[in-house]
């Protein structure tokens, strides 16, 4: 399993304002997150990584919120 590291978080959020239109506001995070450094392949992250990221860890809490449910019935 792969782990998010913060340099990877980085650059998906980038790419997201990137991608969103946010071009000064993706400059300047670039700029202040040292995107240029990364070591980050560009061309493994897709397209729409952080809309992804978000909604999974969403459903990620709905499945553990409704387990915990199901367990207080038995």
């Amino acid at each position: 399993m792969a782990s998010l590291t913060s340099d990877l978080l980085n650059y998906i959020v980038f790419r997201y304002l990137q991608e969103s239109g946010f071009l000064h506001s993706a400059f300047t995070f670039g700029h202040e997150a040292r995107i240029n450094k990364s070591t980050v392949d560009g061309n493994r992250v897709p397209f729409d990584a952080l809309v992804k990221l978000v909604q999974k860890g969403i459903q990620y809490l709905e499945l553990e919120t409704n387990l915990s449910n199901v367990r207080q019935t038995f």
